[in-house]
């Protein structure tokens, strides 16, 4: 009983642990995407100047 007890405590604190490096990583992707997007905005601001020049 205490063998089962030990391994549910382990599965669990593996959970968390690959939980906690996947919210790592996709913190990084979001980082990522919002760079993306100030550059894709930045992009259509200069388009729309361009535009409103002319």
């Amino acid at each position: 009983m205490e063998l089962v007890f030990w391994i549910v405590i382990f599965i669990v604190l593996g959970q968390i642990v690959c939980t906690k490096m996947d919210l790592k990583n996709l913190k990084k992707r979001l980082d990522t995407y919002k760079e993306m997007l100030d550059i894709q905005n930045e992009k259509i601001d200069d388009l729309w100047r361009y535009i409103n020049k002319r």
